[in-house]
């Protein structure tokens, strides 16, 4: 709540905004609230936590709002957990110290939830079983970062909105890096608790990127 206030309030209405969504009761009426002011337009909001909802959670929201559309954006999952992992040690003040061995990395990875947090098998099947595969778009950062204006038009054409303006799209070296490389040792790990994974998320995706990811986790894993 202090950061929001030190750094996103910058007018009054940015401040009654915030203050209903952190103190207003919250239900279906409150969260559509949060959108009132955009009248007619199209809405929506990004949160990486909705990969984690429960099929009870994607029921309630697929009985009050039905015409939902999700975009689910996804990544080599043994980078998404290095990159769970970094984020992880920024938000609680902790560093990777030049001595840590695996089982440092391995109990951090463990509390930071990277793990879990990268196996996508079990939110597609959540997402497909509660919503049309219509109303679902599954989107990989590695086409964003190759070419972030051909990913967001075609976005764009799914949700049935004009393609962005070129003066908002994000330059190419926008994107962020990770403050430490990936151990080889770290690397291997992980392919060997994400192969089985990976594949199974795989054959649900049936994309050449998935394939990619399975082929990685392969020859690494061995």
């Amino acid at each position: 709540m202090r950061r929001v206030l030190r750094t996103k309030i910058r007018s009054f209405d940015q401040l009654s905004w915030f203050a209903r969504y952190y103190f207003d009761h919250r239900g279906d009426d409150w969260y559509r609230g949060l959108f009132a002011k955009a009248g007619d337009r199209l809405t929506g909001e990004f949160c990486h936590r909705y990969a984690q909802a429960t099929p009870a959670q994607l029921a309630a929201m697929r009985s009050s709002f039905p015409d939902l559309k999700l975009v689910f954006l996804i990544r080599d999952p043994i980078d998404r957990a290095w990159s769970g992992l970094c984020r992880y040690l920024a938000r609680t003040g902790r560093v990777i110290g030049t001595d840590w061995e695996l089982s440092d990395f391995r109990s951090a990875l463990t509390a930071a939830s990277a793990i879990q947090k990268s196996k996508y098998a079990s939110t597609i099947r959540a997402l497909r079983s509660e919503f049309p595969e219509e109303q679902i778009q599954i989107g990989y950062l590695e086409e964003l970062k190759d070419d972030a204006a051909q990913f967001l038009a075609g976005i764009s054409h799914w949700l049935g909105i004009p393609p962005l303006a070129e003066e908002l799209l994000p330059p190419p070296t926008q994107s962020r890096t990770s403050s430490y490389s990936m151990p080889e040792a770290v690397e291997k790990w992980l392919a060997q608790e994400l192969v089985t994974d990976i594949s199974d998320a795989c054959q649900l995706l049936g994309s050449p990127i998935s394939a990619k990811w399975v082929e990685r986790a392969e020859r690494l894993g061995v």
